[in-house]
């Protein structure tokens, strides 16, 4: 059996050749194997013609804030001879309707000829079985069973959005090499809101849109102000504003933005609040086709209230050990890493920014003295970022090679990692320190590509590995030599990692961690 796939915004188009057979079916599991293992607590598909199945599954991420509703309907071109499922292990044949939790699924029986093709078209919603529907006529209507077409209108899509960008000179594989990042960077987002706009919010209310706005969610925007939100500006400075009307739709409806928003939850994941570089990154680029006002608000608020609650109804939201960070001017290794301080300031410098742009002095000079409490944790002797405890302390035993008390990185990594004062660190450290550290670091980073694998997730265990560009920490190391005095080495190195540490084939594209940042 030959199987093809193609996309709207919103809906599904798959296609099956299958062989002579007596008996070929097109199954509808709603429990598989997923990074982020999930229960279903209640589901339901029922049959509605013989060419027409809906149904929904109430379904809960284990450990995490997440619980949604997914409905869907499925159109199928060909009449189906039976319809069949199962739930937890009892199967149920030529029926109408399969309902239960756990383990769920149906399937659709045909008979087939040699090389005969069988099309479906499915349409969800997190809202309701009739906003599936509707999202499936909306989008799928008007292309009837052609399944060129859809293919042809996805094609187009990407082709004029990639083709913002004209890449002259270079070999065939660099050109490769970009355009296959160029698609990752914007192949990570969905639209969250059906094609009216409805929405179902962190608190499982729904909602919806203002009119030409999109509700968009995703993973995190951990460090992506290193290279996305930039590129997302300068060649999508439509598709960055609709950044920003997401995260200010958050504020407004439910009183935080959100890191994420990771199925339009407030994921809290990573535990930062790089929203905040995204808004005032796109406000001093100038996108300010929003509300200014209410931006600053939403920035502000983030860095100065209290962050960390559970909502009634979703994970947690802003920045939940400011009130430790505000009084001790850093957060203490036993309450949260070490990295959280340096998170912090970052926050802290951006929405300055934003104030004096504005002309809110008081909260300009404020935010900018808080944005120097990265430099708490540089240690006088060792000149390397350190954790402290609660009593002021510095952690016994430090190891830089050590990822305990820090976010997917090592000590040495985030020692590097002040985004907003390089000059500042640079100054703490010493010149002549900084640089002697980060050459050796790439120096013997040539051999592993540029990539810390042991630092792709939490590290305690001290491991000797230097520059990591498979993770979001480290990836600005090769642009600091521009502000050390040797900008020859950010050539150097900077060629260096697109020629080893990307690649161009399914094999060897990235030598980290990649989930956009």
């Amino acid at each position: 059996m030959f199987a093809e796939m193609t996309v709207t915004t919103r809906c599904g188009f798959q296609k099956y050749t299958f062989p002579e057979k007596k008996e070929s079916r097109i199954l509808i599991d709603l429990l598989f194997p997923a990074e982020y293992k999930y229960t279903i607590s209640d589901a339901k598909i029922s049959m509605v013609s013989e060419t027409e199945i809906e149904g929904y599954a109430t379904c809960k991420v284990e450990n995490s804030w997440n619980e949604y509703k997914l409905n869907f309907v499925l159109k199928f071109d060909t009449p189906f001879e039976t319809f069949n499922g199962w739930n937890e292990g009892k199967l149920k044949k030529d029926t109408t309707e399969i309902a239960g939790k756990n383990d769920i699924g149906a399937y659709v029986t045909y008979k087939t000829s040699a090389d005969e093709v069988i099309m479906v078209k499915s349409g969800i919603s997190l809202i309701s079985i009739d906003q599936a529907r509707l999202n499936l006529n909306a989008e799928m209507d008007d292309y009837g069973w052609d399944f060129e077409a859809v293919k042809n209108s996805v094609h187009d899509t990407w082709s004029s959005l990639l083709g913002k960008v004209e890449v002259d000179g270079g070999t065939h594989e660099d050109k490769k090499k970009f355009y296959t990042n160029l698609y990752r960077s914007y192949a990570a987002k969905q639209t969250w809101n059906d094609v009216n706009g409805k929405y179902m919010d962190p608190c499982e209310n729904v909602q919806k849109m203002p009119d030409g706005q999109r509700m968009i969610g995703g993973d995190s925007f951990w460090n992506s102000y290193w290279n996305l939100n930039s590129l997302w500006s300068l060649v999508t400075p439509d598709i960055m504003e609709d950044y920003v009307e997401t995260q200010l739709e958050l504020y407004r409806k439910n009183g935080w933005t959100s890191v994420g928003p990771t199925g339009v939850e407030y994921s809290g994941i990573m535990g930062v609040s790089h929203e905040i570089a995204l808004i005032v990154g796109a406000y001093q680029k100038g996108i300010r086709n929003f509300d200014i006002n209410e931006a600053y608000q939403a920035v502000h608020h983030t860095v100065t209230e209290q962050g960390g609650k559970q909502l009634p109804c979703s994970g947690h939201v802003g920045n939940e050990f400011l009130d430790v960070y505000r009084e001790k001017g850093y957060v203490p290794f036993e309450m949260n890493p070490a990295s959280r301080t340096l998170d912090y300031a970052y926050n802290d410098f951006c929405v300055a920014q934003m104030a004096k742009a504005l002309g809110k002095t008081e909260d300009y000079k404020y935010l900018m003295k808080r944005s120097e409490n990265w430099k708490n944790h540089i240690h006088p002797d060792l000149k390397y970022i350190v954790p402290k405890d609660s009593l002021g302390q510095w952690l016994e035993d430090y190891n830089p090679f050590s990822g305990q008390h820090f976010v997917e990185g090592n000590g040495w990594q985030y020692s590097f990692y002040v985004p907003h004062d390089i000059p500042g660190l640079i100054n703490l450290i010493g010149k002549d320190l900084f640089n002697s550290r980060l050459e050796e670091g790439f120096e013997k980073s040539v051999a592993e590509k540029f990539a810390a694998h042991a630092f792709d997730h939490y590290q305690p265990k001290p491991v000797e590995y230097y520059i990591n560009m498979g993770n979001q920490v480290n990836m600005q190391a090769p642009y600091l030599f521009n502000y050390s005095g040797k900008p020859w080495l950010t050539q150097k190195y900077s060629r260096a990692i697109l020629d080893t540490y990307y690649g161009s084939t399914p094999y060897h594209g990235w030598e980290g961690d990649e989930d956009e940042g």
